[in-house]
């Protein structure tokens, strides 16, 4: 055999052993585009614990990932802030409508917050056998 195709051979063999590694290597999540402040950090723990507590988890699911049966999906790329907190106000379909009164507009950023952070699923192919 050639140099040259002694070369090639090596290199795609060397390319194989890489692609089976990434494949068999669970999928990373994306970090946050940028670092938390203290502040920042608070505002999205704040928000977690709204998510819990005024029962959007129930059925948007733990992450916001959503459910056939359920909510849809909310995270992690939620509305803008003023569209969120407007479909929070005036919902359509089984969603009931969440008040100032029930949840101020602080907590709803806070909780848009917290799901923007939630990191993206792992894609299609990976859960493949």
């Amino acid at each position: 055999m050639s140099r040259l195709v002694l070369a090639g051979v090596v290199g795609i063999a060397s390319l194989s052993v890489a692609v089976m590694r990434a494949q068999q290597q669970p999928a990373q999540s994306a970090a946050p585009v940028s670092s938390p402040t203290a502040e920042s950090a608070r505002t999205v723990e704040n928000g977690k614990k709204l998510f819990e507590k005024y029962g959007c988890s129930d059925c948007h699911g733990l992450l916001g990932q959503g459910a056939p049966t359920s909510g849809p999906r909310i995270a992690p790329n939620p509305l803008p802030v003023a569209a969120f907190i407007r479909y929070v106000r005036a919902p359509r379909l089984q969603m009931p409508p969440y008040t100032t009164k029930v949840v101020p507009d602080q907590e709803l950023s806070d909780i848009r917050a917290y799901l923007v952070t939630v990191p993206k699923p792992a894609p299609a192919s990976f859960l493949k056998p």
